[in-house]
Order: structure tokens, then C-alpha cells, then sequence
């Protein structure tokens, strides 16, 4: 065990470069605090790079613990289209505090274009946004237990009009909760579009132990997601190829086998909610 009072804080392997169209995240942060002795545990760990190829995954992982009994851990993996997060805690001494956060996110601009039909041309765009969570709850739900996995779409065109914004977010406070979600919508646009595209995999977990009489507490989480985007039979011509050089338009593999990323213990989440506007 730590010293009373000791506070190390380690910050590690961050990068930042100019701003560009495109840009791919990855990100962990992770604390632990011992109440009683009073020694705290602070990591972060986040890459960014605005120019990767996008086969080669960015990732970022952190794990901190305060002996066996408080350890906190949090992790992600991104390329194009397909996204991690991943966080655990455990708790097993009274006045612990165990927290662990994954954030998996995208940033590109798609170009609506095609060889055949005109600028101007109305495209209809069908974008799925699949999610796979696994949550593995502590036996015992102490008060204190929080635990949420997102994950958001965003689309928004340059030119005024359309745009759509996909929402999925589950907040644990119950029995456990793992299953495939697929976000869906359709967006209104043109041949010529220029449009942002914004899209995350985040994952939150934090567990402590407040009293004697309750046993150790320990969660974990993963969120995997991925992206595809397709335009309507009606303009069968139209490519979706973005900044980045990724097209959209390929067909992704299913969240659970795009991420054998690190595989598997997924974390919290509990009561889920959908929005399409």
C-alpha cells in the first residue's frame, strides 16, 4: 500500500497535429483512490493521428491498481468504420474507488459523387451504425456503482438541410445486459455532398466499496460498433469515399468480429435508448 497523501499522476503517449478533415481517436483514462489511506492513482493515455492509413488500427490502453484489491483498466482500438472501448473495476477494500473509461472515435467527411449523374442529383443514404455490448456486473450492486457504455452517429451535410444522428446509450443500474444493437436511419442528400462525419464507442465504468459488510465489487465492459453507409438503387453510380480515403460503401463485418480487437470482458450498461433525427 502507498503512502498517505502520495498522488502520482501519469500522462502518457499523447499526440497532437495540425487539424485536418479527418482524424482517428483513441483514448483511455483510468483512476484509483484508497479513501481510507488516502492515496490516489490518476493514467491517462490518448493518440490521435489526422493522417493514418486506415487498415492500421490507433489504440491506447492504461491500467493502474493500488495492490490486488483496487485496479482499474481502460482500453480502445480504432480504424475506419470499426471501434472498441472497453473499461473494468474492482473494488475489494472498504472506501475503494475503482474507475476505467474507453473512448473509440472517427472523424472524417464523406464526398456524395458519381460519374454518371448530375450535381444536384437527390441520393438517398441508408446508414447502419452496429453495436455489440457485453456487460458483466458486480454480484452485489453497491450504491455507488456507475456504468454506461455510448455510442453516436453523426452526419451533417454542408449544404443546409438533412443530416442524421444516431444515439445508443445504456446506463447501468440493473442485472446484466449484453446483446447486438443495429442503429439505423436514412439521410436525404445530393450528388456533390460534402458531409462531416462524427462517430464514437465510449465505455465508463467505476466501482467502489463503501461498506464492510459488502463484498468486493468488480465490473467490465466492451463496446464494439462499425459503420457503413449506402445509397439507394435508384443512383446506383454514386460512390461514398471520404478524406480519409475510406469507402463507406464496402462491406463491413459484423462488431463483434470486426473488433477481435482484445476481446472480451464487456462491461455495464443498462437500460438503452435509441434516437434518429
Amino acid at each position: 500500500m502507498l503512502r498517505s497523501g502520495f498522488l502520482l499522476v501519469c500522462i502518457l503517449g499523447l499526440a497532437t497535429v495540425a487539424q485536418a478533415d479527418f482524424a482517428v481517436l483513441a483514448d483511455s483514462n483510468v483512476s484509483v483512490t484508497d479513501a481510507i489511506g488516502g492515496d490516489f492513482l490518476d493514467s491517462q493515455i490518448s493518440t490521435t493521428d489526422h493522417f493514418p492509413d486506415a487498415a492500421i488500427p490507433m489504440s491506447a490502453a492504461s491500467s493502474l491498481s493500488i495492490g490486488p484489491s483496487l485496479v482499474a483498466q481502460g482500453a480502445a482500438t480504432t480504424t475506419f468504420a470499426r471501434l472498441h472501448a472497453h473499461s473494468s473495476a474492482s473494488a475489494g477494500v472498504v472506501g475503494g474507488v475503482a474507475t476505467g473509461e474507453g473512448n473509440s472515435r472517427v472523424n472524417d467527411t464523406l464526398h456524395v459523387e458519381s460519374s454518371t449523374f448530375a450535381n444536384g442529383t437527390p441520393v438517398s443514404l441508408s446508414v447502419e451504425f452496429d453495436l455489440d455490448v457485453d456487460f458483466s456486473p458486480p454480484a452485489v450492486f453497491d450504491s455507488p456503482l456507475q456504468a454506461s457504455v455510448q455510442g453516436s452517429f453523426f452526419a451533417s451535410p454542408t449544404r443546409k438541410g438533412g443530416g442524421l444522428h444516431l444515439d445508443y446509450l445504456y446506463d447501468a443500474s440493473g442485472p446484466a445486459f449484453t446483446g447486438r444493437h443495429l442503429l439505423s436511419g436514412t439521410m436525404a442528400a445530393q450528388v456533390g455532398d460534402v458531409i462531416p462525419l462524427d462517430y464514437y464507442t465510449r465505455t465508463h465504468a467505476v466501482v467502489s466499496r463503501s461498506q464492510e459488510e459488502q463484498p468486493g465489487a468488480s465490473t467490465s465492459l466492451t463496446l464494439n460498433g462499425s459503420v457503413g453507409i449506402t445509397a439507394d438503387e435508384a443512383t446506383p453510380d454514386v460512390t461514398l469515399i471520404a478524406d480519409s480515403g475510406y469507402d463507406y460503401t464496402q462491406t463491413v463485418p459484423e462488431p463483434s468480429a470486426a473488433a477481435s480487437l482484445g476481446a472480451a470482458l464487456v462491461s455495464l450498461i443498462c437500460l438503452g435508448r435509441k434516437r434518429t433525427c
